[in-house]
């Protein structure tokens, strides 16, 4: 296995941190031992397959001194309750899986490895299972070079794709790692990562980002994506709780989400448009606002409804104004 950045190499201490015995302290002198044997093991691992670097910085890291003594109960639940997520610098992130596994990752996860270990008399490393997408495909490595936001969307869809195969034990954490990567592609720009994080995040399969968050997520992808305004419409309602019986959150801003996404084409959201000023839902009753957005759907390829709802306005003697419209100029 070839490691080969200051990332990677950073890694190692963080492995450390959290491989923390359970031992007596009778038995300082072993346990001492036993971490100091890690560390070399840990440190010939890296030196034996990368480049030595000049840093100073990298000579440190790559020694893999401890970042902590040893201070661990042996009962198995204060073991996982002190295994917390931990970072260094804030680039790496180290998140406990099982009592004998590790994972280790960056922000945007670019960088994503699984560290084994066994216990025998002492803590030994058992296996590194590499997950980092762009050192598997070079050729995604060489497009984040490039687009550093259409690599992320990629990195982010390859994950998802992985975890739902329901090959791999980790699929939680290759979610979860699909999100950090649609979020690195929407903090570059790109909407459609935007809507996918968002998406994502709302289906429960990877953690779940705060309504603010998920809500300008939406936003970003609705400014050119007409199912995201459709989901920032329903959002603005039911603020993720899809089983809630309470009124709309924010009518305003679901009408706003609605008129969006008919501006980008979709009759469906027209359609609904129709629906809300002719039973007055989330705006003021209006049949000849209801009529024109009907005429807008079918316009936009709507069908039987669209028809259905023109045919019933005009059958209870409704009618458009003159220059009446469903949707005014995009702001």
């Amino acid at each position: 296995m070839k490691y080969s950045t200051f990332r990677e190499v950073s890694a190692i201490a963080l492995v450390n941190f959290v491989l923390l015995l359970p031992l007596s302290a009778w038995a300082a002198n072993e346990q001492r031992s036993c971490l100091r044997d890690l560390d070399q093991a840990l440190a010939k691992d890296v030196f034996d397959s990368v480049e030595f670097s000049d840093n100073v910085n990298f000579r440190t890291l790559t020694i893999a001194k401890p970042l902590a003594k040893l201070a661990q109960s042996p009962d198995t639940q204060e073991m996982r309750r002190r295994y917390r997520p931990s970072t260094v610098d804030s680039n790496l992130v180290v998140e406990k899986i099982s009592l004998n596994k590790l994972l280790v990752k960056d922000e945007a996860a670019r960088y994503l490895r699984v560290y084994s270990f066994q216990q025998t008399e002492c803590w030994t490393i058992d296996g590194v299972d590499e997950w980092s997408l762009q050192k598997v495909y070079p050729t995604m490595k060489s497009h984040a070079d490039k687009t550093p936001d259409k690599a992320g969307l990629q990195r982010g869809n390859t994950y998802v794709a992985l975890a739902n195969t329901g090959k791999y034990p980790i699929a939680p954490q290759l979610f979860n790692a699909a999100l950090d990567s649609y979020l690195d592609a929407a903090n570059a720009g790109l909407d459609e990562a935007a809507y996918k994080a968002a998406g994502l995040s709302l289906s429960g399969q990877a953690k779940r980002l705060g309504n603010e968050k998920i809500g300008a997520l939406l936003a970003q992808g609705a400014k050119s994506n007409a199912d995201a305004a459709i989901a920032l419409a329903g959002f603005a309602c039911d603020q993720g709780d899809y089983d809630s019986k309470a009124k709309c959150a924010y009518p305003a801003e679901s009408i706003k989400a609605w008129e969006t996404g008919a501006h980008l084409g979709s009759s469906y959201a027209a359609e609904q448009l129709a629906e809300q000023y002719e039973n007055g839902l989330l705006v003021s009753r209006n049949t000849s606002k209801a009529l024109a957005c009907y005429k807008l759907a079918v316009k936009l390829g709507a069908t039987i409804d669209a028809h259905a709802g023109i045919e019933r306005l005009m059958l209870g003697k409704g009618s458009m104004a003159e220059n009446e419209v469903c949707i005014g100029a995009r702001s």
